[in-house]
């Protein structure tokens, strides 16, 4: 049985960039959490415009009615003279299950982290956001074709 799943979770990444679906994913609000000492206010400012700005030139919308909640969070430890950082991107939205009264409930359908240790904390974790954003784009793109 173990065998089984491993094939077929091995054979799913060949032909796709994730485990998540991204079809009909077009419309979404950005959230950006910042759990860190090294980011102020002008830098999660500027994150954020970095974020709309790839995405919109990837075709995604803003600002419409329903949107899917795009969670960008943040974390640091420091650690003697280098900054521990995770970053995570999620898209998180309402779903309805399949249980008895078809619950709504508010589900993570897309995940990607990073962990990095850096003594540039700033410019790694922006080049770290924009190569999750390629991910992202790109497994948009293929579930969408």
């Amino acid at each position: 049985m173990r065998t089984v799943l491993f094939l077929f979770l091995f054979v799913n990444t060949l032909f796709s960039e994730s485990f998540y679906t991204l079809d009909g994913v077009k419309n979404l609000n950005i959230y950006l959490a910042n759990k860190t000492t090294f980011l102020g206010n002008e830098e999660k400012s500027e994150i954020e415009k970095i974020i709309k700005t790839k995405l919109q030139e990837s075709g995604f919308i803003f600002g419409e009615v329903d949107p899917i909640t795009l969670v960008v969070k943040i974390s640091s430890k420091e650690v003697h003279d280098t900054q521990v950082v995770n970053i995570e991107l999620r898209l998180s939205e309402e779903v309805t299950t399949h249980r008895k009264g078809n619950i709504k409930t508010y589900a993570v359908t897309y995940f990607k982290s990073e962990l990095i240790e850096t003594s540039s904390p700033y410019e790694d974790t922006i080049e770290i956001i924009n190569a999750m954003l390629d991910k992202f784009i790109n497994a948009h793109k293929d579930d969408n074709q």
